[in-house]
């Protein structure tokens, strides 16, 4: 086994997996062979950047290629990508979102997206006093008292919403403000609510979306599907061609884009 060296991989349970490797072959080799996904969609050519994972131990150094795909965290972190790194010697790779192949949805649920800083989102109670009967100060501007170090940036539908619950002689009403990077409030629910952020990965053949509760990075919900603007091209040269050539081109290609998503959505509200 002089040529084999030692490949320890971790999936994002902590459970490890020692395989043994050959010397000199990229990672995105060395995966193919041990039978894991490597994410990628350029055949190991390097011109996808999709096969991105984090990495320890004696891999050759970074690529200008690889910088042209990688953020200067996922660098920091040591992302690279597997058809660009070879294995010069033993080494660690972390799963840190991509699955097994033949992974059931639900398998992937457990699986949780590298994070590189806190959430800028979170959410504070407050209380705005009653209003009298005979008061005349505006909600908007007892709502801006009870946060002062905080930017107001609700909208007229949303304060409308409010509205509706401040009635004559009501007591003090407790609200919860939805912060945005530590200062701006674009939101004010009167229940305490879950956040969700929509993920999306649009690819030429299919496309992929995760529902992400933002407080706690946790991906709730997941859906996948073909990408149906294969219709008007396989390759994304022949879609563009076609957005030049038709004077409804680009709004035929964006309306099945949108439907695409949003059957996804509703795939995930369902779960």
């Amino acid at each position: 086994m002089a040529d084999q060296v030692k490949t320890t991989i971790i999936e994002p349970d902590g459970k490890e997996h020692i395989r043994w490797t050959p010397k000199g072959k990229s990672v995105w080799e060395a995966l193919e062979m041990l039978g894991w996904d490597t994410g990628g969609a350029c055949g190991g050519q390097g011109t996808c950047g999709k096969c991105k994972f984090r990495m320890q131990g004696s891999i050759s150094p970074l690529t200008s290629a690889e910088r042209d795909h990688l953020i200067p965290e996922e660098i920091k972190t040591g992302h690279r990508l597997a058809c660009l790194a070879r294995i010069e010697g033993d080494f660690t790779l972390f799963i840190d979102f991509w699955a097994k192949e033949g992974t059931s949805k639900g398998d992937l649920l457990k699986y949780q997206p590298v994070h590189y800083a806190d959430t800028p989102i979170t959410t504070r109670s407050f209380y705005i006093e009653g209003r009298l009967q005979d008061s005349h100060t505006p909600l908007y501007d007892r709502i801006k008292a009870a946060l002062p170090d905080y930017r107001l940036q609700i909208s007229m539908s949303n304060l409308n919403e409010l509205a509706g619950l401040d009635r004559p002689g009501r007591p003090a009403l407790e609200l919860h403000a939805l912060i945005m990077d530590g200062k701006r409030v674009p939101y004010i629910a009167r229940q305490k609510e879950a956040v969700y952020g929509l993920a999306l990965d649009i690819g030429t053949t299919s496309l992929f979306a995760a529902l992400v509760e933002m407080q706690t990075g946790i991906v709730t919900a997941m859906a996948s599907t073909s990408n149906m603007q294969r219709t008007y091209g396989e390759d994304i040269i022949t879609r563009i061609s076609y957005a030049n050539e038709q004077p409804d081109g680009v709004s035929v290609l964006h309306k099945i884009l949108i439907n695409n998503l949003n059957s996804m959505i509703e795939e995930m509200l369902e779960q």
